[in-house]
Formats: structure tokens, C-alpha cells, sequence
């Protein structure tokens, strides 16, 4: 067993059930949680995972919450008004349900066939999925890299098709852009989904839609693939529509 006193603590009951055997370093600190790379020893190798833990309640600062959060249903209604009151009992439900929306999210993108981490586990603050990357480091995020323009417009094609598809699975990744999608033996990977929103349900489900394809077309012309994001956007939208109908 690894000395509990280098396992933070959100990491330590995935430890206890034998998910993983300890952490190795930290990779990552952002507003909303930090990444670290941990590990599970087996008689095949090591085995390297992800460990997202969210921060506590005091350093939390989840962007413009309410959008995405429109079209999550909470039965309790004391607790429903504790959310939009966000009163410290509201911040809790509504941080929990980050968390389990993201787990939630993930699986329902993998049952769609998109490039996302594949899910390990997932308990309180703190997530546990497949690492990108190797014992160096994890894979670079598209926006620290230039791309040639044949690997660009491969990688563009690749990345549209993940988009249909969580279209088509009713998700919507919401803050989709080159800084959460890594790029490793040229192949992309969607991840950060805890802002993610069921196309049916959330009002802002077309802008959200919108501002993504215009993100990712961004990124890709500056790599010299053109595109038109109001086109590709209103085409998805209109084929994702007539599939609902």
C-alpha cells in the first residue's frame, strides 16, 4: 500500500478497493479540479490512469452554470430551490451534479462510438479514467501544437465526426475548443465533459452547439483547413432534427 499521506485524500478510497495503487504525480491545476497520473500494478505491467478531482466548494468557479445546467431535473423541490438560491446546500447538489454529469457524459459518448477517455471509475469528487499520454507525460492539447496541413485536415475530419456523433447520442460537449482535445499518435481525444448538455432538454443547446464547431473550425484554419462553421453547424443541427422527427 502506498503511504496514504501521498494520496490526496478525494484518491484514497480508490485506493482501498484495489482501482488503482498510488499516485505518481500531478498534471494538472485549473479553476475547477486537478489531474494527476496514478497507477495500477499487474502482473501484465503497469497500468497509468487519470485522477480528475474536482476542488472543494470554496474554490470551485464553474463558468456561466446556469447554461448549462438548464434542463438537469432535480425531483426535490428543497432542494431544487437550495440550487437556483444557491445557498451552500444548493452548491453542493449543484457541484455533485458536475461531477455525476460527467461521469454520466462519458459513458453515454463511448456508447456513441466518440473519442473520449474510456471511464474507470467514478466516487465523490473524483473521477478515474483511461491516461493519454506515457510515463514522460501526458498527450499535448491541439492548442500547444501546429499541425502539417495534410495531418490538420485528417485530424479536422476525425474530430466533426466525434461532434456528429455526440450530436446524434443527444450530448453536446459545450466548451468544446483546442485546449480539451489532445492529440496523441495522431489521433484526437475529447475530454473535460462536465459542462456537457442533452441537446433535448437545455434551450442553449444550438448556441452551445454553434459556438463549438466554430471553436474547433478556428483551430483548423489557422492550419490551412478551410471551412465554413455556420454551414457545417446549420447542416448538423438540421440533420440531427430530422432524425429527432
Amino acid at each position: 500500500m502506498p503511504d496514504s499521506d501521498s494520496v490526496p485524500p478525494a484518491l484514497r478510497d480508490f485506493v482501498a478497493d484495489g482501482i488503482i495503487d498510488g499516485v505518481l504525480r500531478q498534471l494538472k491545476s485549473g479553476k475547477e479540479a486537478t489531474v494527476y497520473m496514478v497507477h495500477k500494478d499487474t502482473e501484465r505491467g503497469r497500468r497509468l490512469y487519470a485522477a480528475k478531482v474536482y476542488r472543494d466548494l470554496e474554490h470551485r468557479s464553474f463558468r456561466r452554470d446556469e447554461v448549462y445546467r438548464q434542463g438537469r431535473v432535480i425531483l426535490d423541490e428543497r432542494l431544487d430551490r437550495a440550487v437556483h438560491g444557491k445557498t451552500r446546500m444548493g452548491r453542493e447538489a449543484a457541484f455533485g451534479m458536475w461531477v455525476g454529469e460527467e461521469v454520466s457524459m462519458l459513458r453515454r459518448a463511448l456508447d456513441a462510438g466518440a473519442s473520449v477517455p474510456q471511464l474507470i471509475a467514478g466516487r465523490g469528487p473524483a473521477i478515474v479514467m483511461e491516461y493519454i499520454g506515457d510515463a514522460n507525460g501526458p498527450a499535448p492539447m491541439l492548442s500547444e501544437l501546429e499541425l502539417p496541413r495534410d495531418e490538420a485536415a485528417e485530424a479536422f475530419e476525425v474530430v466533426m465526426g466525434d461532434v456528429e456523433a455526440l450530436l446524434r447520442a443527444d450530448i453536446i460537449h459545450g466548451d468544446l475548443s483546442p485546449f480539451n482535445l489532445l492529440y496523441w499518435h495522431g489521433e484526437t481525444v475529447i475530454i473535460d465533459m462536465p459542462q456537457a448538455v442533452d441537446a433535448r432538454l437545455n434551450r442553449h443547446a444550438r448556441e452551445l452547439f454553434t459556438r463549438d464547431v466554430h471553436n474547433v473550425c478556428q483551430y483548423f484554419r489557422r492550419a490551412g483547413v478551410p471551412s465554413d462553421p455556420d454551414t457545417i453547424a446549420t447542416r448538423l443541427w438540421w440533420l440531427y432534427m430530422r432524425a429527432r422527427l
